[in-house]
């Protein structure tokens, strides 16, 4: 058995298969274009930029009498859609360098982005995610796909990823989304704030995670299953969460430190533990 640790954002247990999700990569390749068709790509850089603003205005629509906070996400992220200082450093890669439409996109977010992850501030640092979920859906509209996202998850599962973009974690369907891992991540990431507010469980800087995750098996009749849903995992499970929910287990008992057990325990807020010796409990 392999352990991983991480840090627990959103309280609560989950149990249920691992969805990997390994959304689509957006890296466009450096990549120039012949004199005389200026217009022609300024063209199709704007037409992509209008198509990306379509797509927000459509979730702000839909969100705006739902979920005023999750709106307020896709609000902000049509305003850095629509920064005049973003859009001249797309404009003079396609003028002056005749970058290709989508690597001048990569070139002036790319930028943007190590400004922001360079600031010092980790709340302003988080930002870099609302201009990566730009940047991908500007690339997305270039090169002509559709928009996939975890809000079209078919059966319920604990979600498993290196991260989430902004996009993904407003879209997620609650009643599929069991739990959330992600190797990246913060406290004040998105991630871990849309997690509390649906009351889905997450840990974040579970790093490793994508590669671990391997409970599928086939039985003696050839037949798929995943051992992390058998019924004895199950009952197991079940237990724990009853025991969480009558409150007999501390509530961040999946976040405890080494110190902080030792304090409880010598303030006799615990009545009971199970643990290895090696771990030092």
């Amino acid at each position: 058995m392999k352990t991983l640790k991480g840090r627990g954002v959103s309280r609560g247990l989950a149990c249920g298969a691992a969805f990997i999700y390994r959304p689509a990569e957006y890296e466009p390749r450096e990549s120039y274009f012949p004199k005389g068709l200026i217009s022609e790509k300024l063209s199709e850089w704007r037409g992509a930029r209008d198509a990306a603003a379509k797509e927000l205005d459509a979730l702000i629509g839909a969100l705006s009498d739902v979920d005023a906070e999750k709106a307020s996400i896709f609000t902000a992220q049509k305003e850095i859609l629509l920064d005049e200082e973003i859009e001249g450093l797309v404009d003079d890669a396609i003028e002056k360098k005749r970058a290709m439409p989508d690597y001048a996109v990569s070139l002036a977010f790319d930028e943007f982005i190590l400004l922001v992850e360079k600031s010092g501030d980790a709340l302003i640092a988080e930002r870099a995610d609302d201009l990566r979920d730009v940047r991908r859906r500007l690339i997305r509209n270039l090169w002509g796909e559709e928009d996939r996202s975890l809000g079209s998850l078919l059966r319920p599962a604990v979600i498993v990823a290196r991260d989430l973009f902004p996009s993904d974690t407003v879209l997620l369907n609650k009643e599929k989304t069991l739990g959330i891992i992600t190797e990246r991540g913060s406290d004040t990431s998105h991630t871990a704030i849309i997690a509390r507010s649906l009351e889905i469980p997450a840990a974040v800087g579970v790093y490793g995670a994508t590669d671990a995750f391997n409970s599928w098996w086939y039985d003696a009749d050839k037949k798929l299953y995943n051992s992390l849903v058998t019924p004895q995992a199950l009952e197991y499970i079940t237990y724990v969460n009853k025991l969480y929910t009558e409150g007999l287990l501390a509530s961040e008992f999946t976040n405890f430190t080494s110190d902080q057990y030792n304090e409880a325990t010598y303030a006799n807020r615990i009545a009971a533990t199970a643990g290895a010796w090696w771990d030092g409990v």
